[in-house]
């Protein structure tokens, strides 16, 4: 029998994670307080087993923002078993992602999970905005034009842009990594890339990380690049300010709320440059804490506000 006051985060290894300023951990420690058993596991425990989909997972004790909470003995479970989970598996967009989400997408009717499975396998981070312009809710002036690193693309971005001055993006690169400046020259690129003019406004007003619940948001800061850098992600090196939002961030970032709002995507890190949108983060997104220790608002609980309405 489903306990209505038990939730299940599938995530990466605890250890692994850092109290203080991770989004996960604020999520459920939220859920402590709100009083809710939160039980944790990887996703290599989940297993399909005629029918069910079955899990082993630990008991977190109370956690706090200072130190890792420690977990009980790891016990069996159905995923049936539990009102509520979290996919909080950051990527590789991997084939053991993606099984991970068809093992989970086979209980989405008995219970709710955060983000559905089915939202995850549909939307590509980096093209969620063109899915917003495509049903109608963004303008492509709205977005941070973005081509194919193909010779098709390339040709293509070349004309439209000829200063030679892009970003190349790894289709299923996260956390800033392999990002890089690009010329206009000779292609080295072994993998499957997306290729932007580069946005003079990362040097003056960085990037702005606007996170969203149910397609409202809940928070915003902008991030800045390290010296002499140009990827503004915190896990690249990037620090975090307050910086209010212009009149027309905030029309595309609320745009983008709706489209959000309106495909079901339940929990997001939207990242503008400027008033264009870049990307939005919809595995794992991070910033919670960021929101918090900038203007000492619980975003965790706003989140949550928001969820809770759903239940």
């Amino acid at each position: 029998m489903v306990s209505r006051q038990r939730c299940l985060f599938v995530a990466d290894p605890l250890e692994k994670l850092k109290p203080a300023s991770d989004s996960t951990l604020a999520i459920l420690r939220e859920a402590q307080a709100r009083g809710w058993q939160s039980y944790w596991t990887t996703p290599d425990t989940l297993s399909f087993q005629n029918g069910d989909v079955c899990v082993r997972a630990r008991l977190v004790a109370a956690a706090r923002p200072e130190t890792l909470p420690s977990t009980a003995t790891e016990q069996s479970f159905t995923v049936a078993d539990f009102a509520l989970v979290f996919v909080r598996k950051d990527p590789p967009f991997d084939t053991k992602y993606l099984r991970m989400c068809w093992w989970l997408g086979l209980e989405e009717k008995r219970t709710t999970i955060v983000n559905s499975p089915s939202v995850l396998v549909r939307f590509h981070e980096k093209l969620v905005p063109w899915e917003a312009v495509s049903h109608g809710f963004l303008k492509k002036e709205q977005l941070v034009p973005t081509y194919t690193a193909d010779m098709d693309g390339v040709h293509a971005l070349l004309k439209a842009y000829p200063e030679k001055d892009y970003v190349m993006k790894p289709l299923f690169g996260f956390a800033g990594s392999a990002v890089e400046r690009w010329n206009g020259g000779t292609l080295a690129a072994v993998e499957p890339q997306l290729a932007q003019p580069f946005q003079k406004a990362i040097h003056t007003r960085g990037d702005r990380r606007v996170l969203y619940a149910y397609g409202k948001r809940i928070g915003d800061f902008a991030r800045r690049p390290p010296e002499g850098g140009f990827v503004s992600n915190l896990a690249a090196g990037g620090y975090a300010e307050d910086l209010p939002m212009t009149e027309s961030e905030r029309a595309a970032a609320d745009a983008l709320g709706k489209f959000l709002e309106s495909v079901g995507i339940a929990f997001a890190g939207a990242d503008l440059i400027g008033d264009k949108v870049s990307e939005v983060n919809i595995t794992s997104p991070t910033g919670l804490m960021s929101v918090e220790k900038l203007s000492k608002t619980n975003c965790a609980a706003l989140f949550w506000d928001e969820l809770a309405k759903r239940l």
